[in-house]
């Protein structure tokens, strides 16, 4: 159908009454995108309109003023996109300008060129890979599952307000034990955090057996206890607030992490998987805790796992691709009395798995198997770091469902329940251990994260039997004495 002669006029008119209400607006240059985008939607519509309809140009007309009313920098948005809900401010409006969304097909370009050289040629494999990353590109900033960018529920976003976390907090509940912070560079214990709760009972905080993790942007605090003044006990968990520690709003609940560990977990809610914390206490008990309440008991895993570590680390299971599984390892059987080696992983949707192929490769002639060691979870997979150790010094990651040895720990002897801490740049801490004058030893994988090596850091003193203590990441000079 030919535009009507009525187009001409109608064109002329919209576009020499566009109301240019704040010419000073710093998003004029998507204002202008916006408004010709209207026009463009008004000459179409007048194109349907039979000749002579005035009621349906007059319809276009409206409609293309309230379009260009509601454009950045016009009448109903005169501050630009601030507080704006025109498409054109959304964030994925130009996604081939979003800097995460960037961010995300680079990695995913790297992961296929990746998995592909691995495959040798095998078809099926190629297959896989390229389904694999068709896959999670609907999971990236400004796709499908993610179409107004961050934050998405299937894609860690980066905060750029966020502090750099490049320090770790380390508190032991044993007297004269100060709280210490620590990086690769520095030690001090001159610092402002306080064994006291600074509320009017004072009551002194213990953090023997104890283990944490960074939950929401805070560090929640299992094991432990407050003392109060008569001597009795009152359990947490707790949370670190500022240069105090605080006990968590909500219930209360006695737990130790030589026993039992905690992690962070992802469970799902109305049909999609939501982050919370999990504890678990060794035997066969799991609850899905928010940071105040039990919101829920988990399934009973298969068998027990006591004694791991204290830390449930998660493991991106590359049969289900964009999700993150808790994962259990090892630890000691308590119905048969004997340690495994076996793992077990939580699926959201039908609870813990035992997979006998991610069973753990090697028995460690301590007889306790695979206990007491560090596991570390990132983009790398995840790796186990030892800590019954004799003549079995050797490091293990598992990726893609398989296990492989990618180095050696320097130490010799029994270093169990030590921590190890992962900062951003994915270069490894551990810190402390049972019985022993532990040095901070730091890890470093190489490009592509099929070795690493360990490095003990003689410039920093030595942690003696600082065994469980909780290792917290928090920002360079956190709680400093000036």
């Amino acid at each position: 159908m030919a535009l009507p002669v009525f187009d001409n006029f109608a064109r002329e008119s919209f576009f020499h009454q566009l109301p240019k209400l704040n010419e000073t607006c710093t998003d004029l240059d998507l204002g202008e995108i916006c408004s010709t985008s209207c026009g463009n939607d008004l000459l179409a519509c007048l194109g349907n309109c039979q000749n002579g309809d005035a009621l349906c140009e007059n319809s276009c007309v409206r409609e293309g003023f309230d379009c260009i009313d509601g454009c950045p920098c016009h009448i109903d948005c005169p501050a630009g996109c601030q507080d704006c809900p025109a498409d054109i401010c959304n964030i994925c409006a130009f996604p081939e300008e979003n800097e995460e969304h960037i961010k995300c097909l680079a990695d995913l370009e790297q992961e296929l060129m990746e998995c592909i050289g691995n495959c040798g040629g095998n078809s099926s494999c190629l297959t896989l890979c390229t389904v694999e990353y068709s896959q999670n590109i609907l999971d990236c900033p400004c796709e499908e599952n993610c179409p107004n960018g961050c934050p998405c529920p299937h894609y860690e976003c980066e905060d750029p307000e966020a502090e750099e976390l490049n320090s770790v907090l380390i508190m032991h509940g044993e007297s004269g034990r100060d709280p210490a912070l620590a990086n690769f560079q520095s030690f001090t214990q001159d610092l402002k955090v306080s064994w006291y709760h600074n509320g009017p009972d004072r009551l002194e905080f213990s953090a023997k057996e104890g283990c944490s993790v960074l939950y929401k942007g805070r560090n929640y605090l299992f094991g432990g206890w407050y003392v109060n003044f008569e001597g009795g006990k009152e359990h947490g968990p707790h949370v670190l607030d500022g240069c105090d520690i605080k006990k968590a709003e909500g219930v209360s609940f006695e737990f130790d992490c030589f026993e039992g560990s905690v992690g962070q977990t992802y469970w799902k809610v109305d049909d999609e998987p939501q982050p919370f914390i999990m504890v678990y206490d060794g035997y066969k008990n799991a609850y899905r805790y928010d940071g105040s309440e039990i919101l829920e008991v988990l399934p009973e895993t298969t068998r027990s796992h006591l004694y791991i570590g204290g830390h449930i680390p998660l493991y991106q299971n590359p049969d289900h691709p964009g999700d993150l599984f808790s994962i259990l390892l090892g630890g000691y059987d308590s119905k048969f009395g004997i340690y495994r080696n076996s793992v077990e992983w939580l699926s959201p949707a039908s609870g813990w798995i035992e997979d006998e192929s991610l069973t753990f490769p090697e028995e460690d002639n301590t007889g306790k198997g695979l206990s007491a060691y560090c596991a570390v979870s990132g983009e790398f997979g995840l790796v186990i770091i030892p800590g019954r150790t004799s003549s079995n010094r050797k490091i293990w990651r598992l990726h893609k469902n398989q296990w492989e040895n990618i180095g050696l720990v320097p130490w010799t002897s029994f270093r169990g329940y030590a921590r190890a801490v992962l900062f951003p740049n994915n270069e490894i801490m551990v810190l402390g251990g049972y019985s022993g004058d532990w040095m901070f030893t730091k890890f470093i994988f190489n490009e592509d994260f099929t070795s690493i090596e360990g490095e003990d850091l003689e410039h920093l003193p030595s942690l003696k039997n600082w065994d469980d203590p909780y290792a917290m990441l928090v920002p360079d000079n956190y709680c400093v004495i000036n």
